[in-house]
């Protein structure tokens, strides 16, 4: 139930929080990788060029997952005829949802843990998780609102010059 779900989370949280998280990082098709994450039975519009990065495998496909999830739900809340769009460019996977988009006084705080949009069934773990993965690889995770409504989330990994 939701609770596993909450304490593989704080779990998972704790350990990429320990300085001693080993992160094994290792070349990777970032567009590979994501397009093995996408789940098959949902509306999601994929657009990828062939990207690699040193990435620790892992970590990368629990963050990109935790953004696909996010984006199903909110997208869910609009009409739910617009797809999310997925998209793979070098070293960064951004996202997009034409959801009701990020509350404008929680933009600043949903990486925090716990915090969650209103409505947001979620534990407000999901992008905290993300952030500190992205930081583990020398990257970052930017939440934006698109002009025409919805979100839009980046996920900036280093790209392998």
């Amino acid at each position: 139930g939701q609770t596993a779900g909450l304490v593989d989370k704080l779990l998972l949280l704790a350990r990429l929080d320990a300085a001693a998280t080993p992160v094994s990082k290792e070349p990777v098709r970032l567009d590979l990788l994501v397009e093995a994450v996408i789940p098959e039975d949902r509306a999601i519009e994929f657009h990828a060029i062939e990207s690699v990065i040193d990435a620790d495998v892992r970590l990368l496909q629990t963050a990109v997952r935790n953004l696909i999830e996010n984006a199903l739900v909110h997208a869910a809340k609009g009409d739910g005829a617009e797809p999310v769009v997925v998209t793979v460019e070098a070293g960064k996977v951004i996202v997009e949802d034409l959801g009701p988009g990020f509350p404008a006084e929680s933009l600043a705080r949903l990486r925090e843990p716990f915090v969650s949009g209103p409505g947001s069934p979620g534990s407000g773990l999901g992008l905290s998780i993300v952030q500190h993965i992205a930081e583990l690889h020398g990257g970052e995770l930017r939440l934006l609102n698109r002009a025409g409504g919805g979100a839009r989330v980046e996920l900036i990994l280093k790209a392998r010059v």
